[in-house]
């Protein structure tokens, strides 16, 4: 998962110099396959909420940088 906020400076691209924690985020994905034991930020191994419901894994995120990893196994 990726958030940051690009802003406009003299250079030809827009880049990015700046990030904020976000939080309140979750996603969905939808399973094809056997369900997830278990769900992770890497490297940190920190176990993440998560529930199963109509063929779709929903998982809460705490509040995050510019960017983290989400492992589902």
């Amino acid at each position: 998962m990726v958030a940051f906020h690009p802003r406009r400076s003299s250079q030809p691209i827009p880049h990015v110099d700046q990030g904020w924690t976000i939080s309140g985020l979750s996603f969905k994905l939808r399973l094809e396959g056997p369900t997830p034991e278990r769900v992770y930020l890497a490297p940190g191994r920190e176990e993440l909420p998560f529930r199963v419901e109509n063929g779709y894994i929903q998982v809460e995120l705490p509040p995050v940088g510019i960017h983290t990893v989400v492992v589902i196994e």
